[in-house]
C-alpha cells in the first residue's frame, strides 16, 4: 500500500511539469491509481485487513512502474512545437473515412432490425450480431466496432472547422458518431460516454479559448455522466432498447444512481474487482488465456468455443482484464507487463510527432483504457494492441522521413 501511495504522489509530481499531463501513460496511471485508492476506500469500513490487499498491491504498484517508465526520455517540450498540427494534410483522411463510413452506416442501417434496437427484453442482445441477425462479415465487424467508429467520427467532428470540411463531411460525421451514442446508450454498454468524451477531448484541444468553447464542454461532461448513470440503471430494467432512453432518465432520479460511490465505484471497479477475484481459485484452459490476447474475431480464432471458461463474481460483474492476467499465471503476467510498456511508449511517442494524429492514434488504447477495469480482457484488449500497432507504423514513418530529409540537406 505503501509503494502504491508513493507512486501516486511521485505522479502528481510530474503533473507540475508543463505539458505532462498530455501522455497517454499518465493517463493511464491516473485511471489506475483512482482505482486502486477507490479500492481502499471500499474496505475501509470492512473486515478486510490491509494486508489482505497484497496481491492487488503488487500488481497495480508494478502497473504504476510501467506506466511512468514509458515516459522516461520523453521529449515532452517537443509538444509545444508540434501542437500546429497541418489539419489540411489530414483533411483527406477525414474525407475519405467520412465517406466510406457513411456507405457502411446506411448498408448497417439498411440490414438490421429497428424494432429489434427500439424495444426488446434481452440484457446485452444488442451487442450480440448473432442475436441481432447480422451475418454478413463486413457488417458484422461494423457492428462491433460502433463504439471505436463513434468515437473516431465525433473527435474529426469536433475538429473538422480547423480541416475546412464541406458541410456534407460534417454531417456524416455527425450522423454516424450521434448514431453510434444513441445505439451504445440503448444497449446499456458503459463504454457509450466515451463517445461523448471523444467530442468532449476534440473540442477542448483544437477550439479557440471563448466562452462558447467552455460551455459546450460543461454540456459534454454532464453528458458523458447522464449517459454513464443511464447505462447502469437501464441494465436493472426489464425492457432494454433505444426506446426505453428516455424513460429510464426519467425514472432514474428515484433510485441511487446519482450517488457518487456508486458512479466512481463502477467506473473505477478494477482494483476491487482484482481483490475479490483474488479470493477464488479459478482454472482456465491454456487455449482460452492464449485466444484472450487474440486480435481477431471470434470467426476467426473460434474463441465462443472457450466463452464458457469466462469467470464472474455475479451475472453482472465479470472478472476484470487485470483479474485474469493475475490468474493465467507468471508467464502471461510478464507478456501483459511488456506489452504494456512497449504500447504507451509507443503511443507517447505518436504524439510528441503530431498531437491530432497522436491522439487519433490513441483513441482505441484509450477505450481499453477505461473498459479493462470492467471486462475480461478478451472483450477490449484488441483495442490497444490496434494502437499499439498504428502508432509503431507512424512513429517509423516519421523516423524514414526525417532520416530521407537529413540526407536530403546533406547533399
Amino acid at each position: 500500500m505503501l509503494l502504491s501511495l508513493f507512486l501516486i504522489l511521485y505522479f502528481l509530481f510530474h503533473l507540475n511539469k508543463k505539458y505532462w499531463w498530455y501522455l497517454p501513460s499518465n493517463h493511464f496511471f491516473l485511471i489506475n491509481s483512482i482505482s486502486l485508492l477507490n479500492c481502499y476506500y471500499l474496505i475501509y469500513d470492512s473486515k478486510t485487513k490491509y494486508y489482505d490487499l497484497f496481491s492487488t498491491n503488487i500488481f497495480y504498484s508494478c502497473i504504476l512502474i510501467i506506466s511512468i517508465v514509458s515516459s522516461i526520455n520523453i521529449n515532452i517540450n517537443k509538444l509545444k512545437k508540434k501542437s500546429e498540427v497541418d489539419f489540411r494534410s489530414m483533411s483527406v483522411f477525414t474525407n475519405i473515412f467520412a465517406s466510406l463510413n457513411f456507405v457502411l452506416f446506411i448498408i448497417f442501417c439498411l440490414n438490421i432490425d429497428f424494432k429489434l434496437i427500439f424495444k426488446n427484453n434481452e440484457y446485452l442482445l444488442m451487442v450480440n450480431s448473432e442475436k441481432m441477425g447480422i451475418s454478413n462479415e463486413l457488417l458484422s465487424m461494423y457492428h462491433k466496432s460502433l463504439i471505436l467508429n463513434g468515437m473516431i467520427s465525433l473527435f474529426l467532428f469536433g475538429s473538422s472547422d480547423k480541416m475546412n470540411l464541406t458541410l456534407q463531411k460534417k454531417i456524416m460525421l455527425l450522423l454516424t458518431g450521434l448514431f453510434s451514442f444513441i445505439f451504445n446508450l440503448g444497449a446499456n454498454s458503459r463504454a457509450s460516454g466515451l463517445i461523448l468524451a471523444s467530442l468532449f477531448l476534440s473540442v477542448m484541444l483544437f477550439r479557440k479559448h471563448t466562452l462558447a468553447k467552455y460551455i459546450i464542454l460543461t454540456i459534454l461532461i454532464f453528458g458523458v455522466l447522464l449517459s454513464y448513470t443511464v447505462v447502469i440503471y437501464g441494465r436493472g430494467v426489464d425492457l432494454q432498447g433505444i426506446g426505453q432512453i428516455l424513460l429510464n432518465i426519467n425514472d432514474m432520479k428515484y433510485s441511487n444512481v446519482f450517488d457518487d460511490n456508486f458512479i466512481i465505484g463502477n467506473v473505477f471497479a478494477g482494483a476491487w474487482t482484482f481483490y475479490e477475484a483474488d479470493r477464488f481459485n479459478d482454472f482456465y484452459p491454456e487455449m482460452y488465456k492464449i485466444l484472450s490476447f487474440s486480435p481477431f474475431p471470434s470467426s476467426i480464432d473460434h474463441f465462443t468455443d472457450y466463452i464458457k471458461y469466462e469467470k464472474r463474481l455475479h451475472e453482472y460483474i465479470p472478472y476484470g482484464a487485470n483479474s485474469e492476467i493475475y490468474k493465467f499465471g507468471l508467464m502471461y503476467i510478464g507478456l501483459y507487463f511488456f506489452l504494456l510498456y512497449v504500447i504507451l511508449r509507443q503511443m507517447n511517442k505518436s504524439l510528441i510527432h503530431n498531437k491530432l494524429v497522436g491522439y487519433l492514434l490513441c483513441a482505441p488504447g484509450y477505450f481499453y483504457f477505461i473498459a479493462n477495469q470492467q471486462y475480461p480482457l478478451r472483450n477490449y484488449f484488441r483495442f490497444f494492441l490496434l494502437s499499439g500497432l498504428l502508432c509503431f507504423v507512424y512513429n517509423n514513418y516519421q523516423k524514414l522521413r526525417k532520416h530521407e530529409g537529413a540526407i536530403f540537406r546533406r547533399n
